[in-house]
């Protein structure tokens, strides 16, 4: 019934608005988002959770509403990607995405009235975790009024012949913090600012900075020059010049592929592009300056693993770090599923039914691969709970109207079949917590429920039943 009254909502607004921009002027970003895509995300919204992703079909109808008013999505986007390939795609990133292709790509480079707007309207929408900035009210300078004044005494300082204002040369990001320390009078600048506009070049990340106190006046200019080295204990990147190294990235490719296949005795295809994706960087020795190689090979299919190795640019002495060539086991499947997958945590069941018929017979060696190795994934069938009871079962149970379904799996189990969920919940900007759940596919009953804690609990307890876990052993 739902399924049925969301498309015939999606079907008469889309029909609505295409007539309409069809014989009109496209609408303005603000009004699209507004009047089309923000009902669209609330009609897919069951009474229990608010879904946060976008189906394929909607998607599509997204784009349809994108292109009838003049708006172009990037080819290369995720929100396209996932549309070609036929996935789903997060509610407010494909919101994101079309802002984007109006105010530019990076969020903080839009207007602060612009970041206010799109915050709002995910707030609308139930998303009121976004990030929170401070906004001029009407008694406060306006954005122009601010633009006007910092631009102009970066110019003063630092030439009128620096395109400061251009967006194509530097990366333009003003703020608004109202509640900076002022001196008695309130006159004079001290420690704090109310404005800052920051002027960040894009070839070399050269940055101008331009402070203001709440009135416009007092203002201060800065000008730092980045350090963008990337370091660690062991290595740094971007420190020596490629025309130092020796060899070239085919060739130090080539040398790991080799030393791995000699150490392993399997001749695996990792110079096949249809099978790996190898690239590897350049990195310096911290300590003696040695110049190294670092070797990457990631799989593209579940056939073959992950590989890593790295070479010393003058003796061309390979270290193999990783080596997953051999034959397929429980103690490798779930990562090789992954190389043509994705992360196993948003798999469909259709894909977990199919590494569980895969892995009968093969060998398990640790605990958590004898674990898997013993749990069975069926599809929902007669007599059982459907997908979406189960689903309302388990977010009435966690008590949560807003989360993701971090990892969801139907349990072939004695004496009925059981739904596990991991629902994953927004605590603030920064911070996630997940509860996991089993219900009976039979009764409906809450067989457990409690946390579980990234950081600390073993991923095979998302994807097993409670009960088997504790147990010490398993056959």
């Amino acid at each position: 019934m739902k399924k049925t009254l969301l498309v015939l909502i999606l079907t008469l607004s889309l029909s609505l608005f295409l007539a309409v921009a069809s014989a009109d002027e496209p609408l303005p970003l603000r009004d699209f988002v507004e009047q089309i895509l923000a009902p669209m995300a609330k009609a897919n919204d069951y009474e229990w959770r608010i879904v946060q992703e976008f189906s394929n079909e909607e998607l599509g109808a997204l784009i349809e509403a994108c292109e009838a008013n003049g708006i172009t999505l990037p080819e290369d986007s995720y929100l396209m990607k996932h549309y070609r390939d036929g996935e789903t795609y997060y509610e407010e990133s494909a919101i994101s995405v079309v802002c984007e292709a109006v105010f530019g790509v990076d969020f903080w480079e839009w207007r602060i009235a612009d970041r206010q707007w799109l915050r709002e309207v995910m707030e609308g929408l139930g998303y009121d975790d976004w990030e929170q900035e401070e906004v001029p009210g009407p008694d406060d300078l306006t954005e122009d009024e601010a633009r006007t004044i910092l631009f102009a005494a970066l110019h003063e300082n630092y030439g009128d012949d620096i395109p400061f204002e251009n967006s194509e040369y530097f990366r333009i990001t003003l703020s608004f913090e109202p509640d900076q320390e002022w001196d008695e009078d309130g006159t004079r600048w001290e420690d704090g600012w109310s404005w800052e506009l920051d002027c960040r070049r894009r070839e070399d990340g050269q940055q101008f900075l331009a402070h203001m106190d709440h009135a416009g006046q007092n203002v201060v200019t800065f000008m730092l020059k980045n350090n963008s080295l990337l370091k660690n204990e062991s290595y740094s990147t971007g420190e020596t010049s490629l025309e130092e190294y020796s060899l070239t990235e085919e060739e130090a490719i080539h040398l790991a592929a080799e030393a791995i296949r000699d150490q392993t005795g399997v001749d695996a295809p990792l110079e096949d592009p249809e099978f790996y994706q190898a690239s590897a960087r350049e990195l310096t020795a911290t300590a003696d300056g040695t110049l190294y190689w670092d070797v990457f090979f990631p799989s593209c299919s579940k056939e073959w693993g992950y590989c890593r190795a790295t070479v010393e640019d003058v003796s061309r002495v390979v270290r193999v770090k990783t080596t997953d060539v051999g034959p397929t086991t429980v103690d490798n499947i779930l990562d090789r599923y992954q190389n043509e997958y994705g992360f196993w945590g948003y798999w469909p069941l259709e894909t977990w039914v199919q590494l569980s018929e895969e892995k009968e017979g093969l060998p398990a060696v640790s605990f958590e691969a004898r674990i898997l190795g013993n749990t069975r994934y069926i599809l929902p069938r007669e007599g059982l709970l459907s997908q979406l009871e189960a689903d309302e079962i388990a977010f009435r149970t966690a008590g949560l109207t807003r989360a993701s379904i971090y990892c969801m799996v139907l349990i072939d189990a004695d004496p009925h079949p059981v739904w596990k969920f991991c629902l994953e919940k927004d605590e603030g900007v920064y911070a996630l917590a997940w509860t996991i759940i089993e219900v009976d596919a039979v009764t409906g009953e809450v067989l457990y429920t409690g946390p579980w804690y990234h950081d600390v609990d073993e991923s095979y307890r998302l994807y097993t039943l409670h009960d088997w876990v504790k147990r010490e052993t398993i056959k």
